[in-house]
């Protein structure tokens, strides 16, 4: 789905509990090395992040 989102020129942002793992994902995307996660160890921890940061598809 990231590599979709990422060939049509959008935005994304990897969430999930493993830096590591989003940043892989991310890469395999084709996202930049300083491409920006969002990281947390709970589903309700990885929401409240969304919300606080507000990432968005652009």
């Amino acid at each position: 789905m990231t590599a979709r989102l990422a060939a049509r020129g959008l935005k994304v942002v990897p969430v999930g509990r493993s830096r590591e793992r989003m940043v892989a994902a991310g890469a395999e995307a084709g996202l930049p090395g300083d491409a920006k996660v969002v990281v947390a160890d709970s589903a309700e921890r990885i929401a409240d992040e969304i919300v606080r940061e507000r990432p968005r598809l652009w």
